[in-house]
């Protein structure tokens, strides 16, 4: 995919490797939870004007809850991505390492954010 207006230029990302998802539902058959795997997997981001590119491990589960009130929580460990920001909001391709927690209401409006570990900009490193 190519992903814009996180950078000051284009970058292409590309995933190698597996993603095992398992769903689960309530007992009427509803999805409410959500459990992702990526074993061994890689991202290779390349920016697209000038050819540099770096690739960096992607190997951290996450999952996701949907409460009975609508209550939205997510939470990724290991490494992974986000753009924007998951934090401030801010843009970049921010690489994270350790664990990412967000809760968001039935609106979709954030409620909460928990990071522990690394959360980097890899713009910069793409420059």
């Amino acid at each position: 995919m190519t992903i814009v207006g996180q950078c000051a230029f284009p970058v292409l990302g590309h995933i190698d490797g597996n993603e095992i998802i398992t769903t689960f539902a309530d007992k009427s058959g509803t999805p409410n939870k959500q459990i992702r795997v990526f074993p061994s997997n890689t991202s290779t981001l390349t920016n697209l004007e000038t050819g540099k590119s770096i690739t960096l491990v992607a190997t951290g589960p996450s999952q996701a809850k949907i409460e009975r009130d609508g209550t939205l929580f997510v939470q990724s460990l290991g490494h992974g991505f986000s753009f924007p920001s998951p934090v401030t909001g801010e843009p970049g391709i921010w690489y994270s390492s350790g664990r990412l927690a967000l809760t968001i209401d039935a609106d979709m409006n954030l409620i909460s954010v928990v990071s522990t570990g690394k959360l980097v900009n890899l713009c910069d490193q793409l420059a």
